[in-house]
């Protein structure tokens, strides 16, 4: 992630593990995070994704040896959708 960073001259940007999720030594800036995203919107599936106001799944889990499903629905919060 840190190559790609560089690659798009995000040079305020640096993650201290490969997912990019929540780490202390992790860091970025508005500019670097707007880069970020224009360039994730030039995927179809990101802007599929983001975009994508509810979607229904099963949430699956055992329960006294037994597989239980739950339908589940997430709602997506962003209100300038």
């Amino acid at each position: 992630m840190n190559n790609k960073a560089k690659n798009l001259r995000m040079n305020k940007t640096r993650f201290a593990n490969p997912h990019g999720l929540d780490h202390i030594n992790n860091y970025s800036c508005c500019e670097d995070v707007y880069i970020m995203c224009k360039e994730a919107m030039k995927l179809s599936l990101f802007r599929k994704i983001v975009k994508t106001t509810t979607h229904r799944g099963t949430f699956k889990f055992f329960r006294d040896g037994k597989l239980v499903c739950r339908p589940i629905i997430w709602a997506n919060t962003n209100k300038l959708l």
